[in-house]
């Protein structure tokens, strides 16, 4: 059986006598061999059994949000078994107007048959014709706390979990598969010599599964937007699954911030944090938010015992704290940092807060005890507590250690259920009482796919002060799973400090993120310059339009293992940004090409190419590329501004993202009207035989070189303009 042809060359083939699917993209066979297993407690089943017998197709057509699409179902009887003969139906959901497909299980088991602790079914895929390389979020804990970048050649030879994959054809052509986490299970990818395998788990025995999760797949010519229709068509099938482009941006993170935890680790204070907030005003560093990490609370080993923080080190509570903090310093928000289960083993059951909050408290099968993940019965203990913060003055929470469920609730409720229970719970209640939210240690999907409210999610491991290595797998792991994770919330690419031996390449890969900027500074010792370059006078940082994601030559190649530089391109409005480093574990120097191509710019016009870094301006064709060597963690921005009428605006180069500094460019008759959001440096390309410039209705003088304010520089159509004020005016002659 074929789908008919659909106009986005999609079609999906069934073999009549077996029921294996074959998935078809511009007439080339891209997946081979769909197929489907079952887990039952005493025996598996799936393709390739005997007693599993096909029993012919059933189609129907529908609409949802994305559109038409054609359902096709491949039904299965299965052998009697534990008192029952269950049916099972593999179906495959074909949109008719976008290459997408979803695909999931229904059974008619009617009494809980799976097991306990693995997996309960899911899709099985044996070939995928064409393959070269595949991109993959590999899971680094059995949790799912964070995910790592792979890159794979063979994939029969890879057995990691993880929870996306991106796979390019010797044609070009790309694939993704995206699990789905429903109806109390949770999704993985896992690759071997069978092939590979999406599989869903429960974790809970004695429940019923008469539905199973599968994945979405999608496939197209361009990798980016072939990512986002397929968390589209996510959302379409889940509801529940909030994009990022729906939930918007906390004001919070808009400032620059500070974190306790790499400056004071689990010895944090009240003195500290003063202290720090005292040097941050002494030495002018414009930081908005605190955000006092873990370390604060009352607790009992590692149990929490109050909402309250720990006396002995927090004299005055949070409310003092909060008080000190913004009347005296200028910090405008306060937030605390916890763990999703309170603190990471749970609420001392001895305390005086479990007595208070017994009916809102859930006992685990480890032993731990945690706000309640049956239904809303925990959302009272975060409301409570996130109300008491409110009271005291603090605005935010970072929830850490998200991902860390399974083993609580394994047989008493099904982990997406409980996930999910949970973090609605915790962001209703923070979306009342707070102002933010930063998600942390939930890259597993079950947690990702249930933040309802504004979302910003770290999305690799922590930081590590002054060590290369994990500099540079830190920023390759932020650049790759940048890729889909920012589908669903706004990147955090974690705290950074400034005196770091690698502190540049932490900060300019922080400033195209997209995300929050705070810093873990013992801030005596901070690098001032460093920090201005991230930030306005104010302490607003200066974010680009969309989070930055690896460039189309990056995608399958491994920066960290061969001599290829990473990239990663964003924009300002049509500007384009591009952060080239060199990641390469050897350290060997490199050569990086960049052009307006990685920033996806029209080809066809002409681009004024700045090298930050460098300071060399280059002007280049649409398909041309400037080139640069880059040492060992060197990186480079590339600002790649549109060539028009003879003018490209750079920005306000003392800032990293310098095109975000100009709040407005009109052109006039006789020139160009700029507005800056503060003063500063401007810097432009300009095809002219001389220009007159103008601050605030001033005159400025030409120089050899910058002399101080409103004094400009103009050579090989570079026009550099030291500005003390914000209104620039250029008349060209």
């Amino acid at each position: 059986m074929k789908a008919k042809d659909l106009p986005t060359g999609l079609k999906l083939e069934v073999d009549r006598s077996t029921g294996l699917g074959n998935l078809y993209f511009e007439d080339k066979p891209r997946i081979e061999g769909m197929g489907f297993f079952l887990n039952y407690a005493v025996h598996s089943l799936g393709h390739g059994r005997e007693e599993v017998e096909f029993k012919g197709m059933e189609e129907r057509e529908g609409d949802d949000p994305l559109g038409p699409y054609l359902e096709v179902a491949c039904v299965y009887q299965l052998p009697y078994m534990i008192g029952e003969t269950p049916s099972v139906r593999q179906v495959f959901k074909v949109y008719k107007d976008r290459p997408l497909v979803s695909t999931w299980l229904e059974n008619t088991c009617r009494k809980p048959v799976f097991p306990s602790y693995g997996d309960t079914g899911g899709l099985s895929i044996k070939e995928f014709p064409g393959f070269r390389a595949g991109l993959f979020s590999s899971l680094t804990t059995e949790t799912g706390a964070f995910a790592e970048h792979r890159l794979v050649r063979d994939l029969r030879e890879f057995t990691e979990w993880g929870v996306f994959l991106l796979t390019g054809y010797e044609d070009e052509a790309v694939a993704c598969i995206v699990p789905v986490n429903l109806w109390g299970q949770r999704t993985r990818i896992r690759a071997g010599r069978d092939g590979i395998r999406v599989s869903a788990s429960g974790f809970d025995g004695t429940k019923v599964y008469n539905r199973i999760p599968g994945c979405v797949m999608g496939f197209g010519r361009d990798p980016y937007k072939v990512v986002e229709e397929a968390f589209m068509a996510l959302g379409a099938l889940d509801p529940e699954v909030k994009l990022r482009r729906e939930k918007g941006y906390p004001e919070i993170f808009e400032y620059l911030g500070w974190c306790s935890w790499n400056a004071f680790g689990k010895n944090v204070k009240r003195e500290d944090i003063i202290s720090s907030a005292e040097m941050a005003r002494k030495r002018n560093i414009p930081v908005k938010f605190f955000l006092v990490d873990d370390g604060w609370m009352a607790s009992k080993g590692k149990r929490l015992s109050s909402f309250s923080p720990d006396e002995d080190k927090f004299e005055g509570g949070f409310e003092e704290l909060a008080r000190k903090l913004k009347g005296e310093y200028g910090i405008r928000y306060l937030g605390i940092w916890h763990t999703l289960q309170g603190y990471w083993d749970g609420i001392d059951p001895e305390s005086e807060l479990y007595d208070r909050y017994e009916d809102s408290i859930f006992e685990g099968t480890d032993g731990r005890y945690i706000p309640s993940p049956v239904g809303m019965r925990g959302f009272k203990f975060y409301f409570d507590w996130y109300r008491n913060l409110r009271r005291w003055g603090v605005d935010f929470v970072k929830v850490d250690d998200q991902s860390d469920l399974k083993s609580i609730t394994l047989n008493k409720v099904p982990i997406e259920e409980a996930m999910g229970n949970l973090l609605y719970s915790v962001h209703a209640a923070a979306s009342l009482e707070l102002k933010g939210i930063i998600n942390c240690m939930g890259m597993a999907t079950e947690c990702a796919y249930r933040w309802s409210g504004p979302s910003v999610s770290r999305i690799s491991h922590d930081y590590a002060p002054g060590d290369e290595d994990k500099a540079k797998r830190q920023i390759i792991d932020l650049v790759y799973n940048a890729l889909w994770f920012s589908q669903l919330a706004y990147p955090d690419y974690d705290m950074f400090q400034s005196h770091d031996p690698c502190a540049l390449a932490h900060a300019i890969s922080r400033a195209i993120s997209g995300g929050p900027i705070y810093l873990t500074d013992n801030l005596e010792k901070s690098d001032t310059d460093l920090i201005k370059r991230l930030c306005l006078e104010d302490g607003r940082i200066l974010r680009p339009d969309e989070p930055a994601l690896p460039t189309r030559d990056c995608l399958f190649r491994d920066p960290y293992r061969e001599p290829f530089p990473l990239k990663a391109f964003t924009k300002v409005g049509s500007i384009g940004l591009v952060m080239a480093v060199n990641v390469n574990r050897e350290g060997v120097e490199e050569e990086v090409e960049v052009g307006p191509e990685d920033a996806h710019l029209d080809p066809g016009k002409e681009y004024a190419v700045y090298q930050y870094l460098e300071g060399k301006l280059e002007k280049v064709r649409g398909d041309g590329a400037v080139r640069r060597r880059l040492g060992e963690l060197e990186c480079e921005l590339f600002i790649v501004s549109p060539v028009e009428e003879g003018f490209a605006l750079i920005g306000l180069v003392d800032k990293f993202i310098a095109p975000k500094g100009v709040v407005s460019v009109e052109r006039k008759a006789d020139g160009i009207a700029l507005r800056l959001e503060e003063e500063g440096t401007l810097l432009a390309y300009l095809e002219a035989e001389d220009v007159e410039v103008s601050v605030d209705g001033e005159g400025c003088e030409r120089t050899e070189k910058i002399a101080g304010p409103n004094t400009y520089t103009f050579e090989d159509r570079k026009l550099v303009i030291s500005a003390g004020g914000r209104e620039v005016e250029l008349r060209v002659r």
